[in-house]
């Protein structure tokens, strides 16, 4: 399980800049998908206020709403590693963990998703593949950004090492059904 330094500053009375917490943050592996884990860095449903005590705001549906955004550390394993489709139990585990993921899937295409996001992306490690609804493939690498707009599409990972992805996922109007 991966874990990620996350130092936090805010505020103090008096308005000057402070640590307010400095501590590892765990990934959460998707039951679904266990081999597959995300790590909740930070995130909001609204726009921030100054200043602030730097405590984490409070949000339940793993997308953010218009106005709002997620920063986050996923995984992206080989394929040989990924489980067949998930059954009806794993799905429910996944839903309680990160409220509002399944729905986001096509349930004849596996993997295949659509959020609505502008999800602004870095490749930290490794190399994998963004499949869009099209059929083309984007291949990425390490050092590689990625801005992904709403669109439908895929993670595939057909090398040899987990590839790790950063990013700020930003919520959005849609005009297309999630």
């Amino acid at each position: 399980m991966t874990t990620i330094r996350r130092v936090v500053t805010g505020h103090d009375s008096q308005g000057q800049s402070i640590v307010v917490s400095d501590e590892n943050v765990a990934g959460t592996p998707i039951p679904s998908l266990p081999t597959t884990e995300i790590v909740h860095l930070w995130g909001a449903d609204a726009t921030h206020e100054y200043p602030d005590d730097g405590a984490p705001q409070v949000y339940d549906a793993f997308f953010a709403p218009v106005g709002g955004y997620r920063f986050l550390m996923f995984a992206v394993p080989p394929d040989a590693n990924n489980p067949p489709p998930p059954e009806s139990q794993a799905i429910t585990e996944t839903e309680e963990k990160f409220p509002g993921l399944s729905d986001t899937f096509d349930p004849e295409v596996p993997g295949m998703h659509r959020s609505s996001t502008v999800d602004v992306l870095y490749v930290v490690e490794g190399r994998c593949v963004s499949e869009l609804d099209s059929g083309e493939k984007i291949e990425l690498s390490a050092g590689d950004t990625f801005v992904q707009s709403g669109t439908m599409h895929a993670w595939r990972n057909p090398f040899n090492e987990t590839c790790k992805i950063i990013g700020v996922i930003i919520g959005a109007q849609s005009t297309n059904a999630t």
